[in-house]
C-alpha cells in the first residue's frame, strides 16, 4: 500500500518513465517531449557510508532530454556531512531500434563543483559518451562507453574511460531484472576498477517505477559493496 501511494498523486495516463537508475550507464531511452521525471535513492555501503542521489529529467525535443543529477545529502565517515557537486548534462537519440540494428545515442555533461570540500568538489569534469541499446519484445542491451576530463584545469587533471555492459529483462508488467559490468581506467593515474550491479525492479504503474540492487567494485579504489533503493517516477508536463 505504501508503494501504491507514493504514486497516487501523478496523473494516471502519464507516460511510463525512462528509467535509468542506479546503473552507471544510461541506455538511449529519453523522457518524451513536454514531461519531466524524478528520480530519488538512498545508496548505502557496509562503512555506513550514505548519500542520496537524486536527478531531474526534462523531455526538450522527440528525442532529447536534460538531466539535473544531485545528491542533497552525503554522508561519510569522519568527516562533516555535506551535499556534492551538481551534475548537468543532456542525451539525444539518433536513430531508434530495430530487428536488425540498434538504437544510438549520444550523451555530454558536465560536473559544475558546487559540493561539499569532501562530500563534492573543487574543480570542474567534462564528460561524453556513446551508447548503444538493441530492443527486443522483453529484453534489452545496452554497450555504453564515456571519456571524461577530470580536474580540468588543475595540475592532477586526468583522463577517464568507462566500458560497461548492461541488460534489462521485463518479467511481466509489474517486475523486471538488470544487471550491469563496468571498467574504469584512469591512465594518467594507473587506476583501473571493475565494478558489477545487479537488481530488480517494481513497476506499480507505468509511470512509477521502484529499485533494488547490491553493487561491488574490484581494483584501484573501487566501491565497496553497496545496497541502493530508489524510483523513478513521472512527474507530469513541465511547460
Amino acid at each position: 500500500m505504501l508503494l501504491l501511494g507514493a504514486c497516487a498523486p501523478f496523473a494516471a495516463d502519464a507516460p511510463p518513465v525512462t528509467a535509468q537508475r542506479p546503473l552507471l550507464s544510461s541506455d538511449t531511452a529519453t523522457v518524451p517531449l513536454g514531461q519531466a521525471e524524478a528520480e530519488v535513492g538512498v545508496r548505502y555501503d557496509h562503512d555506513d557510508d550514505v548519500d542520496v542521489p537524486s536527478a531531474l529529467k526534462l523531455g526538450v525535443g522527440d528525442c532529447t532530454e536534460l538531466f539535473f543529477e544531485w545528491s542533497p545529502w552525503v554522508h561519510l565517515q569522519q568527516v562533516p556531512d555535506g551535499h556534492s557537486d551538481l551534475l548537468l548534462g543532456g542525451r539525444h537519440r539518433l536513430r531508434e531500434s530495430d530487428d536488425g540494428s540498434p538504437a544510438l545515442a549520444v550523451q555530454v555533461a558536465g560536473d559544475a563543483p558546487v559540493g561539499d570540500e569532501v562530500a563534492g568538489g573543487d574543480h570542474a569534469d567534462l564528460f561524453a559518451a556513446a551508447i548503444a541499446t538493441q530492443r527486443w519484445s522483453c529484453t534489452a542491451l545496452t554497450a555504453y562507453y564515456q571519456i571524461g576530463a577530470l580536474g580540468i584545469g588543475e595540475a592532477t587533471a586526468e583522463f577517464e574511460h568507462v566500458l560497461a555492459l548492461a541488460a534489462a529483462h521485463s518479467l511481466d508488467q509489474h517486475w523486471g531484472l538488470f544487471a550491469e559490468l563496468a571498467g574504469v581506467v584512469r591512465p594518467e593515474s594507473d587506476s583501473e576498477a571493475s565494478v558489477w550491479t545487479a537488481g530488480f525492479t517494481f513497476a506499480t504503474a507505468p509511470y512509477c517505477v521502484f529499485d533494488v540492487a547490491l553493487a561491488n567494485g574490484s581494483g584501484d579504489a573501487a566501491i565497496d559493496l553497496q545496497v541502493t533503493v530508489g524510483m523513478t517516477i513521472n512527474l507530469g508536463s513541465w511547460r
